[in-house]
């Protein structure tokens, strides 16, 4: 049996069409209309296939795709493809030539009767792609129209050469063209459009006998469908055609030199007859299919070109489709030249089981023979050996070898059942995501294309489109989620209204199963056999229409399970007796043994071995008494049934040892091997996924068995059955990562890396994106995980199963003999695949190995990254204590820790890991948990370790989290004074930003108070004082709080002063207002708290602002100035009364402003107290000017003189003046209580007024205003006057009652308050002793003046006035004459 398999890879999986470099081919032609696909072939899938291979190019895939309108290279070496878009379909066969070594030739010929002949340069000084240097220039391209009509073109295009190329026509003719000067050929070729590329010579070549001369033979038979000739470069002139009526025909130059038809019975029976025999009569019976296919292959055996047609072998296959026995006939023909007939040597028969397959390509590499077969839409390659020396001279038994590819689950509406059994919980839509998405299963094509034909039929039905399918999704994942089953909905029962979920889940699951049966026809399709190929190292390469791939070797365990026969006997009859166990059980029970035993060997095993088992096995309660009997009898032959089953895990789980590489000769250089493809990545995935599904296979019908035979599963010692556990759990991984995609089909990774891959697919499914330029890197495929994991170890190429191995090694999943233990290779592969970003397949992988300390530290990473941190941080802290002092790592726990860890294990103690983990987690931003463990840093550091940092990154973590107490309990702890210094500014900045002055009042700062000030009192003086927070507000209320009240007031007062050069400048004059106004109150209310003794405060002399407009007094120095220090400053000492000033000056600005908005426009809103005091006249707001101007100190002159002149004229106008503005003060609500006349309520409102504020303080100017602005007005009698006025300033202001008469004319009253004044003085006289009554003062000078202006002005004063006078100098008189008297007697 040969041990060898197919494994492939979906092209769209590895060279998407979003990465290949899309280019259109240009026609001269104006005659041809725009050509459809051929609906026949989905877009992506080939209709023509084939491979060229050279030490120069590598080996380049060549792809008819698009319905014949594209021709896809894509050099398997690299990667990139390059699409070139034909104006009309290309007829098959291209072909790729490869001249001197130096230049690339492609020929396609299109049926519009165009030859295209590309042109590309070959370098082997770099790994570019061949493609890259001349995709800029256009001259890559060439054109040639062909004279024979398109339309006579029929069957196949053969390129024998650079120089010579074939078409095939109807009535079995065929174009022969061939550029007989080689100017199309020059290298001058590739330098301009405008290069004359010299003619093509054409001619038309058809049978010519004796009698067919004038007969047109049948154009059915006669219509050939393949060409064949010596691969190029050849001196070969021959070419070879078979036509549809199975005559094989050698040409030389279109002329037919030989031929041969085959008999019907030669075709048909088993043993060769007549060798060499041309029949006479022409063929009678059933005609090959019309399809061009490869049935003829020219064997070179020559290695001089000079013989190549003296004796020429050939092999040619006819197909007998009809014939039960097998699929056809091989026949070996040698041609000599000079001779003219061709001379049958041998025919093979392909094997029975080829019966009605169909061939669709053979090839000879070396001495064996490799068939292609179409068995019902799958792959099947037949291999024998083929000497075609040996056969010329002896005859031998054909042995065929058959090579398929390995078993594949049919995704079947009964295999869908089983997964949703095994789901363990999962919804019906991940369970068939999880299906649909499995690597191999299907192409990222065959699931586009089946969800663009479910979306279609969709919205077919008629109606409104369920909104899902109006909708644009990121990713192909996302839209097949949202779309399938978008039409199901859970309908109610119209009689008991209770919901029908059973319906509904399968209607859904109805849905599901007919989108994957979609999935399935497409992908049959794709995976329909094309052609053979041949790749480096005589590799055998199978194509097909949507894969690419290759024989190679088959392992162990594939071989195994395909029936390989054992050299131990024993091993044989165990592995036989388990695969008699699993067939005879049924697949619930199986899945039932399987979930059970796989949840035992991830557990934590507390018990022995042998106990787990046998509890797995009576859990499990499979065990059947016919099985059990029969199975003992099947293994009753093997003694030693430990031996055996260790011996059969052993060849599961054995890889063969890495061979090491001899050291070069010195002086010998070698060069290194290159990295792996991606096909070749491809090819060992699936290669691996076969092996590793084989394994695992082979492993459960060994654990099928144990469950059978009872009676001697206590022969199976401790350690077989933890090596059994450890196999069947990796064996297990290992299945799990060979299902796993590495990311969505449509290539968006699974890494959670931003929306940039969405993003582009998004732009690319708009038609928006540019064109991939061919040295941009290539993205990654996601199809498969074990794909990304050898893209991502950079595996060097090597030839399968040896690749496959390697990757295994590097997994390091087999090499475990202890279910109890992880190897260092196992934390190492979780380790990486959470590196890589595939967290949830790291965690599976966690969730079945045990806990040793380098998975819990793997495992508290992980859940770090995905949000739980808590969790991720209580796993992270156990990891320390394994390097506590008394803690001892085994040597594989070292080795893990190697691999995890940046630094050695043996570098690290308690304080470096922890210092480690909390470095970790401040990086990723998660600062309760870094504070968490620098605090244990700390807590494990060694007396004399600088643990300053640590201190540090805890109070800042506290303070950034906002967790202010706990900041304050580890400032106050901390042993670093100097930290403190540093810290405590930054608490005290952060609790004020965090609006939490209420919590940084709470706090004591022992020790630190004069920190906290000098941090506040820093803010203060620099901190913009309209940002929050308000710091002088803070400082405020921390010396409030800690009874501090002049400096409280201080810090108020200096804001409020701070305010006013922005009121200056802004147009936010109120609310900087209000806020100073705000500060000067609080400021006031703090200083009152003060003894008024010391209700003062001290600052430092600062400029006057252009706003200050109340004079300060002059600073007196009593100290020389050579006594003060250089330091010191002049201090200005601001007591209450000053504060009060400063406020009602801003609150009386505010008011105004307030009222009469205008005053801001006319920028008056700077206004000194006297202006404001005026303007509160102006409108008539007395008590406000008044209270206002009392404490500013502002003169009140000017406003009684006002308010005396609104009372003269309300006198004068009576009610009419109640309507003007200014007559606010008589509205208010104590005036308007008042009884009487308007006139009377001004005229005791100017009165009230004057009480209140007239005093001897003033010297009564207020009243003397009044009576001033009263005569001014027109007051010139005394009767006009009020008498409470005239009658206060008798008392208290007689003389400058009489001068202000005597000033303003009025004589008469003049002279009657001076004699009312001298009879006041005199009046003493007759009740006072002399010596007292004498006391009394006149102003005699002033009554002089009174008595000389009224005799002067006698004549003008009445009658009563005159009496008054001589009165008055009577009075006078006497008065001087008894104050003479008592003065004499006061001498005597």
């Amino acid at each position: 049996m040969a041990s060898t398999i197919l494994a492939s890879v979906h092209t769209s999986s590895i060279f998407p069409s979003s990465q290949a470099t899309n280019l259109p081919i240009d026609t001269v032609r104006s005659d041809i209309s725009l050509s459809e696909p051929d609906q026949d072939v989905l877009l992506e899938h080939a209709s023509f296939a084939t491979t060229y291979s050279s030490t120069s190019t590598g080996t380049i895939l060549i792809r008819i795709i698009q319905g014949g309108l594209v021709l896809e290279l894509i050099p398997l070496s690299t990667g990139r493809s390059v699409r070139f878009s034909f104006p009309a379909q290309i007829i098959p066969s291209p072909a790729v030539l490869l001249h001197q070594l130096s230049e690339l030739r492609i020929f396609v010929v299109t049926t519009s009767g165009s030859l295209f002949t590309l042109i590309f340069p070959v370098s082997s000084e770099n790994d570019l792609p061949i493609f890259d240097g001349s995709l800029a220039v256009r001259t890559w391209c060439r054109e040639y129209t062909i004279v024979t009509p398109a339309e006579e073109f029929e069957g196949l295009v053969h390129v024998k050469d650079i120089d010579v190329i074939v078409i095939g026509l109807n009535k079995g003719r065929f174009l022969r063209l061939e550029d007989r000067d080689g100017m199309y050929c020059i290298k001058s070729f590739l330098l301009s459009l405008n290069t004359v590329a010299g003619i093509w010579h054409e001619s038309v070549h058809r049978i010519k006998t004796s009698w067919t001369s004038y007969l047109i033979s049948d154009s059915d038979e006669s219509q050939i469908v393949c060409f064949a000739s010596h691969p190029p470069p050849t001196e070969s002139s021959l070419v070879f055609s078979l036509s549809r009526d199975y005559t094989l025909r050698a040409w030389n130059h279109g002329t037919c030199v030989a031929s041969y038809t085959f008999r019907s019975t030669m075709r048909a029976r088993l043993t060769p007859a007549e060798r060499g025999e041309t029949p006479v009569n022409e063929h009678r019976g059933p005609l090959l299919d019309p399809e061009p296919r490869r049935l003829i292959r020219i064997l070179d055996i020559f290695e001089d070109e000079d013989t190549v047609d003296n004796d020429t072998r050939l092999l040619v296959f006819i197909p007998s489709p009809a014939s039960p026995d097998s699929g056809g006939w091989f026949h070996l023909f040698r041609v000599v030249s000079g001779v003219k007939e061709m001379v049958l040597i041998r025919s093979i028969p392909s094997p029975s089981r080829t019966a009605g397959a169909e061939l669709r390509d053979f090839v000879v590499i070396q001495t064996s023979l490799y068939a292609l077969w179409d068995q019902q839409g799958h792959s099947v390659v037949e291999q024998t050996s083929f000497d075609h020396a040996a056969l010329e001279h002896y005859e031998d038994d054909w042995v065929w070898y058959s090579c398929s590819y390995p078993s594949e689950e049919e995704l079947t509406p009964d295999y869908l059942d089983e997964l949703l059994l095994r789901s363990g919980g999962r919804s019906l839509t991940d369970t068939f995501m999880s299906v649909i998405l499995r690597p191999g299963i299907f192409s990222y094509f065959t699931i586009e294309t089946a969800l663009q034909q479910y979306t279609e039929s969709l919205l077919s039905i008629p109606g409104t489109p369920p909104p899902p399918l109006k909708q644009s999704y990121i990713t192909l994942s996302e839209h097949i989620a949202a779309v399938v089953g978008c039409t199901v909905n859970i309908a109610v029962d119209p009689r008991t209204g209770i919901p029908q979920r059973d319906n509904y889940w399968n209607a859904l699951k109805r849905d599901w199963e007919g989108f994957i049966a979609r999935c399935r026809e497409i992908e049959r399709s794709g995976r329909w056999p094309l052609s053979l190929g041949s790749g480096p190292g005589d590799a055998v390469i199978i194509l097909e229409r949507e894969r690419v791939g290759r024989m190679t070797a088959s392992c162990p365990a594939l071989r195994v399970r395909d029936g390989m026969k054992l050299e131990d006997e024993d091993l044989a009859q165990l592995l036989h007796a388990a695969e008699e166990v699993r067939a005879k059980l049924s697949d619930a029970a199986i899945q039932i043994l399987e979930t059970h035993f796989e949840l035992m060997v991830s557990q934590q095993h507390n018990f022995s071995y042998g106990e787990a088992l046998e509890h797995c096995v009576h859990i499990a309660d499979v065990t059947r008494e016919d099985l059990v009997a029969s199975t003992l009898e099947d293994i009753r032959g093997i003694d030693n049934i430990g031996a055996t089953i260790t011996l059969a895990l052993e060849s599961l789980v054995v890889i063969p040892p890495e061979v090491k590489v001899e050291e070069p000769e010195e002086g010998v250089i070698i060069q290194p091997a290159p990295f792996a493809t991606r096909w070749e990545r491809g090819i060992v995935t699936a290669y691996m996924s076969a092996s590793i599904d084989a394994r695992y296979d082979m492993c459960m019908n060994i654990v099928l068995l144990l469950f059978q035979i009872e009676n001697r599963r206590g022969e199976l010692l401790p350690s077989i059955l933890s090596r059994l556990f450890a196999v069947f759990r990796n064996l297990g991984i290992l299945r799990f990562l060979a299902l796993q995609p590495a990311g969505d089909p449509d290539g968006t990774t699974t890494i959670a890396t931003g929306q940039d891959a969405a993003m582009l697919r998004g732009f690319r499914n708009m038609a928006v994106s540019s064109q991939p330029h061919i040295s941009d890197p290539l993205a990654p495929p996601t199809y498969s995980l074990l794909y990304r994991l050898q893209e991502e170890s950079s595996s060097l190429t090597a030839e399968l199963p040896d690749a496959a191995v390697k990757q295994l090694r590097m997994l390091g999943l087999l090499s475990s003999c202890d279910v109890a233990s992880a190897t260092n290779q196992e934390v190492s592969l979780c380790k990486w695949l959470f590196d890589l970003g595939f967290r949830d397949a790291a965690l599976e992988i966690i969730g079945r190995m045990p806990m040793s300390p380098g998975i819990i530290y793997v495992h508290g990473l992980i859940l770090v990254q995905i949000g739980r941190t808590e969790d991720g941080a209580s796993l992270l802290e156990r990891v320390g204590a394994n390097f506590g002092p008394g803690a001892r790592l085994t040597s594989e726990e070292i080795a893990a820790f190697e691999h995890v860890l940046p630094k050695t294990p043996g570098s690290y103690n308690e304080f470096s890991y922890y210092r480690w983990i909390g470095i970790m987690f401040e990086r990723a931003g998660y600062l309760s948990e870094s504070i968490r463990f620098y605090k244990l840093t700390v807590e494990y550091a060694a007396k004399g370790v600088d643990t300053t940092e640590q201190w540090r990154k805890i109070i800042g973590g506290y303070i950034e989290l906002e967790m202010f107490e706990d900041a304050y309990m580890a400032l106050v702890t901390t042993p670093y004074q100097e930290i403190k210094r540093d810290a405590v500014n930054q608490l005290v900045q952060s609790m004020c930003e965090a609006n939490a002055v209420d919590r940084l009042l709470s706090l004591n700062f022992v020790g630190l108070p004069n920190e906290i000030e000098h941090a506040l009192s820093f803010k203060v003086r620099n901190a913009d004082p309209l940002s929050r927070p308000m710091y002088p507000q803070v400082l405020y209320a921390w010396y409030v709080f800690r009874g501090d009240f002049r400096n409280a007031a201080a810090t108020m007062y200096l804001f409020a002063r701070r305010l006013a050069p922005l009121m200056e400048t802004t147009t936010q004059f109120i609310v900087l207002g209000e806020m100073q106004e705000q500060a000067y109150l609080v400021a006031m209310n703090a200083l009152s708290l003060i003894d008024p003794k010391s209700a003062w405060i001290s600052l430092p002399v600062t400029g006057v602002t252009a706003s200050q407009t109340r004079k300060r007094r002059k600073l007196s120095q009593h100290i020389p100035n050579d006594k003060y220090r250089e330091s010191c400053a002049d201090a200005e000492v601001v007591d209450l009364a000053d504060l009060r000033y400063e406020y009602t000056l801003v609150h009386s600005r505010l008011e105004l402003i307030k009222r009469y908005p205008d005053l801001l426009a006319a920028s008056q809103h700077f206004l000194t107290g006297a202006q404001i005091v005026s303007k509160y006249a102006q409108v008539g707001l007395y008590d406000q000017a008044m209270s206002t101007a009392r404490s500013l100190g502002v003169d009140m002159t000017e406003l009684f003189e006002r308010l005396t002149v609104e009372c003269l004229r309300l006198a004068r106008r009576g009610e009419s003046y109640m309507l003007e503005e200014t007559t606010l003060w008589l509205h208010t609500e104590l005036v308007s209580s008042w009884p009487g006349t308007a006139i009377d309520r001004g005229w005791r409102y100017l009165r009230m007024t004057l009480e209140q504020h007239d005093s001897q303080e003033t010297e009564h100017a207020y009243r003397k205003a009044a009576l001033e602005k009263m005569l001014e007005w027109g007051g010139a009698q005394r009767g006009a006057l009020p008498s409470w006025l005239v009658g206060f300033l008798e008392e208290e202001q007689p003389e400058y009652l009489i001068k202000t008469f005597l000033r303003f004319g009025m004589v008469q009253e003049a002279v009657e308050e001076g004699l009312g004044l001298v009879r006041k003085a005199n009046a003493p006289f007759t009740r006072l002793p002399p010596q007292q009554a004498s006391s009394t003062w006149l102003p005699y000078a002033l009554l002089d003046t009174v008595i000389a202006t009224g005799s002067t002005q006698q004549k003008d004063l009445s009658p009563e006035a005159r009496t008054h006078l001589e009165e008055l100098k009577a009075e006078i008189e006497a008065r001087v004459k008894r104050m003479q008297k008592w003065s004499h007697r006061g001498e005597k």
